[in-house]
């Protein structure tokens, strides 16, 4: 199987040639397809659709690909990964599909295909119905809420992640004997710990970001070596961590007074070209939002995936010609957007996000 070929602000009159790329794809490889200044066309690698074997998308906007129908001719893909769409991708009589990255409601007919084994879900709310795919043993779902126990048969799940979940109760894991990964991140609260006790092939677990626990000593009952294990967050008490890291390969960061305050406070900043900056502490941010101590080791890309995550799906239109930029040393979080009226709706939108 040759390597993937990039293709960044590509069209078949740039560079690479156009014969190289349908080369290369020919020869069996996948297709990275970035930023486009113009729509990109998959018609444009119509010749040899039936070689390609992933396709995976790094751009934001709906309107910047042309042909997704011609999904449907990839018979030898094995991988995908797509950006939101407006309209409706069938994918669920690809023969050799086993991992699908999906952000629309419209993409879901991957779960009716039985060759898929991983999925990759986010999505602002899952679909009333939703039912896991029996043959699917890995999932990471980005999501405000979901109830584990309506999601149908877990007993070959084998990797969970969860992500954005805001009240997530993990007792419908009793349901998963064969989970052996739970990653579970910026959870505002976390029930049904005790579960994890009766998971005797769970190997590795992140509980990072949570605001708040109901039984954090349920998790050192666990009577057996874990390959790894890692806490963050309000809900671990000083007394949680001491204990746990006296285990080998467990870390939980001892809390620390935080001097946070619990609504950051935004500055408007007029540019030299018109437009308007948004600056605030990330880390502000971050713990008002999840109450954890502001002096636990939060990376940069952690905040941003924060914010962006939040304004992605509940008003993605307000950051659509917006920039977002990050300056660690100041811990200073910086949107661009085109007008004050704009500023104005993406604060708003934050300050609903940090008291709600």
């Amino acid at each position: 199987m040759a390597p993937d070929i990039c293709l960044e602000d590509w069209t078949p009159a740039g560079s690479p040639s156009f014969d190289t790329v349908l080369g290369v794809l020919r020869r069996g490889a996948g297709v990275q397809i970035g930023s486009t200044g113009e729509p990109f066309d998959l018609a444009w690698l119509e010749p040899v659709l039936p070689w390609i074997t992933s396709l995976h998308f790094y751009i934001q906007s709906p309107g910047a690909v042309r042909s997704l129908h011609l999904i449907s001719r990839m018979r030898s893909l094995r991988s995908i990964r797509l950006m939101k769409t407006e309209e409706e991708v069938d994918l669920s009589d690809l023969p050799e599909l086993r991992y699908a990255s999906l952000t629309s409601e419209g993409q879901l007919s991957a779960v009716t295909n039985p060759m898929v084994q991983w999925l990759d879900l986010d999505l602002k709310r899952l679909p009333t119905g939703f039912r896991l795919p029996p043959m699917v043993w890995g999932m990471s779902l980005t999501t405000s809420k979901v109830d584990l126990g309506a999601l149908g048969d877990l007993s070959n799940l084998a990797s969970l992640g969860l992500v954005g979940v805001n009240a997530l109760d993990l007792s419908p894991l009793r349901g998963a004997p064969a989970l052996e990964v739970l990653s579970v991140r910026r959870a505002r609260t976390l029930r049904g710990l005790d579960v994890l006790r009766d998971l005797k092939h769970l190997s590795m677990v992140q509980l990072l970001f949570v605001g708040e626990a109901d039984d954090p000593g349920a998790l050192l009952k666990i009577d057996r070596d874990l390959e790894w294990f890692e806490a963050s967050g309000r809900a671990w008490s000083s007394e949680f961590a001491v204990e746990a890291n006296k285990r080998d390969f467990w870390y939980v960061p001892t809390p620390k007074p935080s001097p946070v305050s619990t609504q950051p406070q935004f500055t408007t900043v007029p540019t030299d070209d018109d437009l308007i900056e948004i600056h605030f502490s990330g880390h502000e941010l971050v713990a008002a939002n999840l109450g954890f101590d502001a002096y636990e080791e939060v990376t940069s890309a952690d905040i941003e995936e924060l914010f962006t995550d939040h304004l992605q799906r509940t008003r993605a239109t307000l950051m659509r010609d917006g920039v977002i930029t990050f300056d660690s040393e100041a811990d200073t979080v910086i949107l661009t957007v085109s007008n004050s009226e704009l500023a104005q709706a993406v604060t708003d939108e934050l300050s609903g996000f940090v008291t709600n």
